[in-house]
């Protein structure tokens, strides 16, 4: 061992240094820049590339006016040659350097200009011996490790932030550091053993000078103004050009940006527990990174990525056809691109999906857009389909085709109990056959011909035609075949373009025995292992009448809707439920939706019908969906571990 008097601190330091090889502890309570460059600057010189490790102390303000930001620069600087790494210690008092395993420093210099060049009278020691060395050097990884009084914070270019008052269980105010992270981002940090997941809500950015002190509001802080001077600025007494004046000087400070983030819990194999006691103020935060979220999003079919980061966000497929889904947004939101994507994806999970096409546009963009073709379109002809007699009757009447006075007997054969037994795709056809039947059998009530009431048939008859034309009165058997058909292709994918189809009335109805045929071959199978999605949802299961379309239990498409939506998941028939329209879809259907996908919604009474339907959905959700962008979405429920903004793709 060496004494080492003040001036030769320095040389002696430099002497070592220039032959390192491995590792370079330097052990300081404060650096300043003429100090740490000159030693870093001898080891690049010296070609030698060792790992740098530098422990520095951070107890209070005063330390970092000492080691000033000049010192991290050179840091950064010289990490173009070296492995460099920086660690703060709350009670870091000692100051040594060990380089490798032949040599250290010891003394009462830090490594400052004052402690190195001779401008302080400070002593030190050259330790050589190798068992001392050493132990300097278990000493130095057990500070560094956190295993000594106080806490070591290790620098790196993960750190975003740091949580500020107060410290809660269930959320945490992050002074942020980094620009990159935004609403929405996933936290990461460690306390008490455990490492925390969390979600920025909301980022908060403050002017030094412009704003009253967020966190210390009423006490001496350098970094805020008094509240007296915002008191004289507001004074109403004061014109408002010198008021404007004024606050513009009050513009020329610093912004700080804070983040509120929700505490989701902390990792427990590939769990979330909830967090229980609160955080303490101080501890550094991180971004997420993609193994952190890949214990959470794990399984499932990828639906997109976090914004403004590399983190990919799954769905969890059997959560989706067992609980069902629900895709709700304001038309070119975004919705059904990420309908068809999803198709897409999980196509080869499933035995298959159908689909109600109201508007004819799957195919194509299936085609065209994902390069997908395992699907087959049946494309369903305008035509006139009812499967109720009073229905039919009614339907009619709409047009102005009514029927004789009761009185007569061919208002009995209409009305006959063989009338009401017609098979349902013979409806039509089976009126203009009744029609004739009661021209052959016309009377009143005692039995004698009525002209006019002919006449009245013949006219309904003429009408009948004229409106509906001759092909829509003969293909009702073509359009059943080709539903039934449909049912034993080989595709995966099933879409049932509805878009020829005028009548909304007979849409829904056509849709209703699709819906019936659907629920009656899945309950006979046991396990369907299928998907319905149910585009224009409002169309075929409105909560109040929609259009033309009836709200009530006549109505065989809703009817159907809510039996899948409540009995579908028994035997592996799983709903998407598909609207712009929240407000005017079946709360009953939109309640049984376990997983939803929540796009840009404006509308006041579909954000209340969102809120008030889905128990998953919070306040907070639906505050952010006016002001998405289209392609983004909010994913929450059963089909993913924790609620997630998510930019599709």
């Amino acid at each position: 061992m060496k004494l080492i008097e003040y001036n030769e601190i320095l040389p002696t330091l430099l002497d070592c240094v220039k032959d390192c090889k491995n590792e370079l502890l330097i052990c300081s309570a404060w650096i300043t820049a003429g100090g740490i460059r000159e030693v870093l600057e001898m080891i690049r010189r010296s070609s030698n590339r060792p790992s740098v490790k530098v422990l520095l102390r951070a107890s209070e303000p005063k330390d970092f006016e000492i080691t000033e930001h000049e010192v991290f620069n050179i840091l950064n600087y010289y990490k173009n040659y070296f492995d460099i790494s920086v660690a703060f210690h709350s009670h870091l008092h000692a100051k040594f350097v060990v380089i490798d395993d032949k040599c250290a420093i010891i003394g009462s210099a830090n490594l400052t200009e004052s402690g190195l060049k001779g401008y302080n009278v400070e002593v030190a020691m050259l330790v050589e011996d190798e068992g001392s060395v050493k132990k300097l050097k278990e000493y130095f990884y057990r500070i560094w490790k956190n295993e000594i009084r106080g806490s070591a914070i290790h620098v790196n270019d993960e750190i975003v932030g740091f949580i500020s008052n107060p410290g809660r269980s269930n959320s945490i105010e992050v002074f942020l550091l980094d620009p990159r992270v935004c609403e929405g981002a996933f936290l990461t940090f460690h306390y008490d053993g455990k490492k925390y997941l969390a979600r920025v809500e909301e980022i908060l950015s403050w002017n030094t000078n412009f704003f009253l002190n967020p966190f210390t509001q009423g006490f001496e802080n350098p970094l805020f103004p008094k509240p007296q001077d915002f008191s004289f600025i507001f004074d109403h007494e004061k014109p408002k050009e010198w008021q404007i004046g004024a606050l513009l000087t009050r513009l020329k400070g610093k912004d700080i940006l804070t983040a509120k983030a929700k505490v989701l819990g902390y990792f427990d194999g590939g769990k979330l527990k909830p967090s229980l006691n609160p955080i303490s103020v101080g501890v550094p935060v991180m971004l997420a990174k993609a193994d952190d979220m890949y214990q959470i999003f794990a399984g499932g079919v990828r639906v997109g990525k976090v914004p403004n980061t590399d983190l990919d966000v799954y769905l969890d497929i059997e959560e989706v056809r067992t609980k069902h889904m629900a895709v709700l947004g304001t038309t070119g939101s975004g919705k059904s691109y990420f309908v068809k994507l999803f198709i897409t994806r999980i196509a080869d999970s499933l035995n298959k999906i159908f689909v109600l096409d109201p508007h004819g546009e799957y195919s194509n963009h299936l085609e065209e857009l994902f390069n997908f073709n395992d699907f087959t379109e049946v494309e369903i002809p305008d035509t006139i389909i009812f499967f109720d007699h009073e229905k039919l009757m009614e339907f009619l009447k709409t047009y102005g085709v009514c029927f004789p006075h009761p009185s007569s007997n061919a208002h009995a054969v209409i009305q006959s109990e063989t009338a009401r037994k017609v098979t349902c795709y013979e409806s039509l056809s089976s009126i203009l056959s009744i029609i004739e039947e009661a021209l052959r059998t016309v009377k009143d009530s005692k039995g004698r011909t009525h002209e006019h009431l002919i006449q009245y048939l013949n006219n309904a008859k003429q009408t009948i035609v004229e409106i509906f034309g001759s092909e829509a009165l003969e293909n009702q058997r073509e359009v059943i075949e080709l539903i039934k058909q449909a049912f034993d292709s080989e595709e995966k994918v099933i879409i049932f373009n509805l878009r020829k189809v005028d009548e909304p009335t007979i849409r829904s109805e056509i849709a209703g025995y699709i819906l019936r045929e659907l629920f009656k071959t899945g309950k006979k199978s046991g396990d369907f292992n299928s998907i319905l999605v149910l585009e224009e949802a409002h169309n075929f299961a409105p909560e109040k009448g929609y259009g033309e379309v009836s709200a009530g239990r006549e109505n065989l498409s809703k009817l159907y809707a809510e039996k899948i939506a409540s009995e579908g998941r028994k035997f592996g028939l799983g709903l998407i439920v598909v609207s712009q329209r929240p407000a005017q879809v079946s709360k009953f259907v939109l309640s049984q939706t376990n997983t939803q996908v929540l796009f840009r919604v404006i509308n006041d009474n579909d954000l209340k019908a969102i809120e008030q339907s889905i128990e998953s959905v919070s306040r907070n959700i639906v505050d952010k969906l006016p002001d998405l962008k289209t392609g983004y979405a909010f994913v929450t429920g059963t089909g993913i571990e924790i609620p997630t903004l998510v930019e599709i793709m």
